[in-house]
């Protein structure tokens, strides 16, 4: 059946969806998120509300329920360092989903106040 493979691909390609092995990339790419929100979430004193944003993040199937938990995330890190810390972390945590989202979802940057 390998004659079939390039067949298949080039009928993705059609359909607009990538190859087997940049859906490994994407997938690998979606666990970096993944730690870097973990680590973020990472200090003590959690409660139970903070447990629960942790789960979302270590159970969430795919990149848009990650990308939907910086809500959650930045609530939490601004009620723990500060918002000035918790907006830098966030933005570094947004830039890691650059290509990972489609285009409607893609990180904007926020405006800075004036």
């Amino acid at each position: 059946m390998r004659w079939l493979e390039p067949t298949l691909n080039s009928i993705r390609g059609l359909l607009g969806q990538a190859p087997v092995s940049a859906g490994l990339s994407v997938q690998r790419s979606i666990e970096q998120v993944r730690q870097a929100m973990l680590d973020a979430m990472s200090f003590g004193g959690l409660d139970e509300r903070h447990h629960m944003v942790v789960r979302r993040i270590f159970f969430a199937q795919d990149i848009q329920t990650l990308w939907y938990a910086r809500s959650d995330i930045m609530t939490i890190l601004a009620e723990e360092v500060g918002e000035t810390q918790a907006r830098e972390t966030l933005g570094r945590l947004s830039r890691l989903f650059d290509h990972l989202l489609p285009e409607a979802r893609a990180h904007r940057p926020s405006r800075q106040p004036r």
